[in-house]
């Protein structure tokens, strides 16, 4: 109740004219959804009591794909952070996230990328795209950029320019490095 509370404040100072519905499980966050069809963006917690892990996302994303749903937690880096992603979580943010950083979080969110703010100290912008982040998890199975190229059904010129973003973003000299760092900051929790 206590991180609700101040989410509630935090998003009235971050955003003019913001009506903020709230719900204490998934059976009250459904029918929230379900009588407010202009709902711009959904803070989930995984630890609703209703609901077991991540079966309260798998659920809210079936019935409505098109929602954009950031996932929070207190469990920070325990949880699998990519498997969030992958269940259609547009992002992820720990609640030990710095107040700046989880207005930064929602703002990139609310513009399309995808986010995952694990409340470390990581110093660079680790915002990822959608194709960025794919980029990283093909990079994490040893592919090689004609390899990313034809599964993400792109040219070997943009999957040469997404490898470097990402090489970038992680703050890394290569591939191997970017592999690693995403993975000891929970990204790749996957690939260990």
């Amino acid at each position: 109740a206590i991180y609700r509370d101040g989410m509630h404040l935090l998003l009235n100072e971050m955003m003019s004219n913001v009506n903020i519905l709230v719900a204490r499980n998934l059976c009250e966050t459904l029918e929230v959804i379900e009588k407010n069809t202009n709902i711009t963006l959904l803070l989930l917690d995984i630890k609703l009591p209703d609901t077991n892990g991540l079966e309260g996302l798998a659920t809210i994303r079936e019935q409505y794909p098109a929602l954009p749903i950031i996932v929070v937690s207190a469990l920070d880096l325990s949880i699998n952070t990519q498997n969030i992603i992958d269940m259609g979580a547009n992002g992820f943010i720990a609640k030990s996230t710095a107040k700046d950083k989880t207005v930064a979080a929602i703002q990139r969110v609310l513009q399309g990328d995808l986010v995952i703010e694990s409340g470390q100290n990581f110093q660079h912008d680790l915002s990822l795209s959608t194709q960025q982040l794919r980029t990283l998890k093909l990079l994490a199975e040893g592919k090689s950029n004609k390899e990313i190229a034809n599964s993400l059904n792109i040219t070997l010129a943009t999957a040469t320019e997404y490898v470097s973003k990402v090489i970038h973003k992680l703050e890394t000299d290569n591939r191997t490095q970017a592999v690693l760092k995403a993975q000891s900051i929970g990204l790749l929790i996957d690939h260990f």
